[in-house]
């Protein structure tokens, strides 16, 4: 992690009762930007956020919220930074920009820091897109076995993959027998999934296919099943 001056260290330190210095230090998975609210420019973000945006540290350090919030104004920006220095802290939505002019949500939480005459903002931000992508299969699973619990008897066979977001293949099994019993069931994996703690048999599972080898013999194996 690139290392903070000693002004900013200091004043992160004081701050022990919101344990900032432990979010700086140890954050995993949220960006973290220091922004001086004299020069209203970052001086700091942490890898994380590096990475996320595909800027280095020193191109961050030549730029202001505005650059990275197209969709907040001036003024907004302006007008949040006083809020968080009068209150003290704030938390909003909005969306940031990375290099590449990818725009993704954020959720964004805002602390006043002061050292002497020096004022700092620090902001921790959490990538909304990964939780929306999930939401996004959840539902879509969710919509799956809606459709299966009442058109089960249409059915011939049902093909799923091991790895999936929000069960595996054989939580998804389990569900789907308690509508089709006796409906064939074939599970795809690769080769770094544990199958070692199911009996794949008493799970209902027919064949069984590893990848890569799973696509060359999937439709032997469909149309042993089907016959």
């Amino acid at each position: 992690m690139v290392e903070l001056n000693e002004t900013l260290q200091e004043c992160l330190k004081k701050c022990s009762k919101e344990d900032l210095w432990e979010i700086i230090t140890k954050v995993e998975h949220t960006e973290v930007y220091i922004l001086d609210l004299q020069a209203f420019q970052f001086v700091y973000c942490n890898e994380i956020a590096c990475k996320n945006l595909g800027y280095t540290l020193e191109e961050v350090q030549l730029m202001s919220p505005i650059e990275l919030h197209p969709h907040n104004s001036s003024n907004e920006l302006h007008e949040i930074a006083n809020r968080v220095e009068s209150l003290g802290s704030a938390s909003f939505s909005t969306v940031s920009r990375k290099k590449d002019g990818t725009i993704y949500p954020v959720k964004v939480h805002l602390q006043y820091l002061v050292e002497g005459s020096m004022r700092f903002i620090l902001g921790t931000m959490i990538d909304l897109t990964q939780q929306e992508n999930f939401r996004a299969e959840q539902w879509k699973l969710i919509s799956l076995l809606q459709d299966f619990s009442v058109h089960a008897n249409v059915y011939d066979l049902v093909v799923t993959d091991f790895t999936m977001p929000e069960l595996n293949g054989v939580e998804l099994i389990r569900q789907m027998r308690e509508f089709r019993e006796d409906l064939p069931y074939l599970l795809i994996s690769g080769y770094g999934s544990n199958m070692g703690d199911y009996d794949l048999e008493k799970e209902g599972v027919r064949r069984f296919l590893k990848k890569p080898e799973a696509i060359q013999h999937l439709p032997q194996e469909v149309r042993e099943i089907l016959n």
